[in-house]
């Protein structure tokens, strides 16, 4: 084979690579929202994070919003949230163990840490809760250290943050089976099931014979903005509602956009 058929041939493998993986890629989104979706969330600013304004990302022609998500730390730290991963306290032994991890081994046997250590993360089914109980604990929680005796400026700010600007979304539980997840939050507009990675946690509190696990992420980690909502999920805008969809897949995506305060109907 010459160099010139070489170089041919393997610039039309490449681009049959790239057609196939389109094929691929648009076919798992049309089935995704080929349905009725499995939750239909109205979220604000407060649940996505904006994109990064350095490196490649300030050049990017396109648009990407990732959901902030957050969950309650083992020192009931509500402060902050990530959508990179977290700790939870649900996530205890039993739970682990529900989701397939071999928690056999006692927390005080010489093997334990190298037991727990080697377990590779697992996929699971995630629940993701908006504005429910997980978030008004985190309210409640933030209210009490603004009130307390010798309470300081720093908790007063983190109360009016709360309040007004971060996230309501919360990861609450986890399960193998999504029919038994849905019975148990079966209110599609506050609870969406999502795929994510759970790993056990090798910095666990495991001298006190306790075993946790970490979220490490979740399957997908942002949504692409349509050009026809950009004006109002620009970069740079907020004081917004989106509807946001989550279809056979278990993926989501923008539905529509509009202005607080503007005309329900509207985009």
């Amino acid at each position: 084979m010459t160099a010139r058929r070489s170089r041919w041939h393997t610039l039309s493998v490449g681009l049959a690579l790239i057609a196939v993986t389109n094929i691929v890629v648009l076919a798992g989104a049309a089935y995704n929202r080929s349905a009725e979706p499995t939750a239909l969330l109205q979220i604000s600013a407060r649940e996505l994070r904006a994109p990064g304004s350095w490196g490649f990302e300030s050049e990017n022609s396109g648009l990407a919003l990732g959901l902030a998500w957050r969950m309650a730390s083992r020192q009931d730290d509500d402060y902050g949230f990530t959508g990179y991963g977290a700790r939870a306290t649900w996530l205890d032994q039993r739970k682990l163990a529900e989701l397939g991890f071999d928690v056999s081994v006692p927390l005080d046997q010489p093997r334990a840490e190298r037991h727990y250590e080697k377990q590779l993360p697992r996929e699971v089914l995630v629940v993701m809760e908006l504005n429910g109980p997980a978030y008004r604990g985190a309210l409640r929680r933030a209210a009490e250290l603004a009130a307390r005796p010798g309470a300081t400026r720093a908790d007063a700010t983190r109360l009016d943050s709360e309040r007004e600007k971060f996230s309501r979304l919360f990861l609450v539980d986890a399960g193998l089976d999504y029919d038994s997840l849905r019975a148990r939050y079966p209110d599609k507009s506050a609870y969406a099931i999502v795929r994510g990675k759970v790993r056990l946690d090798p910095w666990s509190d495991k001298y006190k014979a306790a075993l946790n696990g970490y979220v490490s992420e979740l399957s997908v980690s942002a949504l692409n903005v349509p050009v026809e909502l950009r004006a109002v999920l620009g970069r740079d805008t907020s004081g917004y509602t989106a509807t946001v969809a989550f279809g056979q897949r278990l993926e989501p995506w923008f539905v529509a956009a509009r202005k607080s305060g503007s005309d329900p109907d509207s985009k």
